[in-house]
């Protein structure tokens, strides 16, 4: 009876040490990765709103194609994908420029409203359509925040097949740490073991 009664024990303290750990651990390093600037891919819907045309202004609805390219008028395709929305509007207007289509241009690119998910300890879990700049803690916030069970200490975002897990501790003291969020992410909040 005293050796289960001290196995208990012991198996307490363990517990109460692994809730004091704090863990950040991610299947990327996200100190060298680049998740600040959210980056077109393939399928991305746009809107590309001309400025200072002789035809007045102009928008455009383009989708990225899937070599990651768009068309506009009078211009050949377009690399788009890998870059962000202003490397994309330069890379417009010195197009239109270079090729004298027209002299004085300006382009601005938009995406349109897409969509992310939140699950977990947050207390309205969902689906949130994701606005240009949306960060991790922003896109928990509009899922209610934390409920009271919440560890939030172990965010998880699942984002193409890969896994990065965020301590909202660390990120609410340097905010220019916290990860914009794109569209298709889906954010975990971990139940917290006490």
């Amino acid at each position: 009876m005293k050796s289960w009664v001290g196995a208990g024990l012991w198996l307490l303290v363990l517990l109460a040490a692994a809730g004091c750990l704090t863990y950040t651990q991610s299947s990327g390093d996200e100190s060298s990765r680049d998740v600040g600037t959210y980056r077109l891919k393939p399928l991305d819907p746009i809107n590309v709103v001309l400025r200072g045309i002789p035809e007045g202004e102009r928008v455009i609805e383009e989708t990225i194609d899937e070599s990651g390219r768009i068309n506009l008028m009078y211009l050949d395709s377009i690399e788009a994908a890998g870059k962000s929305t202003a490397e994309l509007e330069d890379e417009i207007e010195r197009a239109y420029i270079d090729n004298d289509i027209y002299r004085d241009v300006t382009v601005h690119v938009m995406m349109y409203a897409k969509s992310y998910y939140v699950r977990g300890e947050v207390k309205s879990p969902g689906q949130y359509q994701i606005t240009k700049g949306t960060t991790l803690l922003q896109a928990i916030a509009a899922a209610g925040g934390y409920t009271e069970y919440a560890n939030e200490r172990k965010i998880q975002i699942t984002r193409g097949g890969e896994t990065y897990f965020y301590n909202a501790k660390k990120l609410e003291k340097n905010p220019g740490r916290d990860p914009m969020i794109e569209a298709g992410d889906v954010i975990r909040v971990w139940r917290s073991i006490f």
